[in-house]
């Protein structure tokens, strides 16, 4: 597989998409609802993302969103995800086995996986989203 990402900055663009997009349901409302934040490492090409769904952070029904030194310098993620570009790509398409993933090392989870559980319903529509978005964009 060829790089899926060109760069850090062609990743944020393909993810601020994703989170801006105006969700509608039950499932947009998970993380605000819950009020946690996740927390995204990526690693080449490297970049911090935060969902942020604490109180205070998050307006109405829609978490901040952070990138770069924003997101490292915000209070750290109640659930934190690690993984490299590849991973990402087959996380954000829906292809990605999570708990093989875990298993081989591939993604590294920081915090409850009952709480990562939690919020796994907002999921299919965020990954729709970015199917369609990295298609528009090429």
């Amino acid at each position: 597989m060829s790089r899926p990402y060109r760069d850090a900055a062609h990743l944020q663009s393909l993810l601020a998409a994703v989170f801006a997009y105006p969700y509608s349901g039950e499932e947009a409302r998970l993380l605000t609802r819950s009020g946690l934040s996740v927390g995204f490492s990526f690693l080449d090409p490297a970049l911090e993302v935060l969902l942020d769904g604490r109180p205070g952070a998050a307006t109405a029904d829609q978490p901040a969103v952070l990138f770069g030194a924003a997101a490292r310098q915000a209070p750290a993620a109640d659930l934190r995800f690690s993984m490299n570009g590849e991973v990402a790509h087959r996380f954000w398409t829906g292809d990605l086995n999570m708990v093989k993933a875990m298993t081989l090392g591939q993604l590294r989870l920081e915090g409850s996986p009952i709480r990562a559980l939690s919020i796994a319903g907002m999921m299919p529509a965020m990954q729709e989203v970015y199917r369609a978005t990295r298609e528009a964009q090429g």
